[in-house]
């Protein structure tokens, strides 16, 4: 047997109790309750993690709610083969070309035509 705060009154009882003591609360009908909006989160949680998981679908319908995934274009070619430039890349071509160098100032390379932006 374990020990519960009835949500109610908030005082201690077994937790195979149907109904407090001191409140006459409906532990049964609040259990299921419970169990009920608990699922459906879950399920909702699950739907919104499938459509993350598939970033390759633009669009993804779940329970009437259109999610849009962005994927990030070349703004020369239209491309969507990208690279991000990260920190370390910035870093390296400082420290080669000094205050010369270019690329601390973008964020993406297109593979498709070799610009930086």
């Amino acid at each position: 047997m374990d020990l519960i705060k009835c949500p109610e009154c908030q005082c201690v009882i077994g937790d195979e109790n149907k109904v407090c003591e001191k409140c006459g609360f409906d532990l049964l009908l609040y259990k299921q309750v419970y169990e009920k909006l608990y699922d459906a989160k879950m399920k909702e949680l699950n739907e919104v993690e499938m459509v993350k998981e598939q970033s390759k679908i633009k669009n993804k319908t779940v329970e009437g709610q259109t999610y849009t995934v962005h994927k990030p274009r070349c703004p020369y070619c239209n491309s969507e083969d990208l690279t991000r430039i990260t920190s370390f890349d910035k870093a390296v071509n400082i420290a080669m070309f000094g205050i010369l160098g270019n690329k601390r100032k973008y964020q993406w390379h297109c593979n498709n035509c070799k610009t930086n932006w």
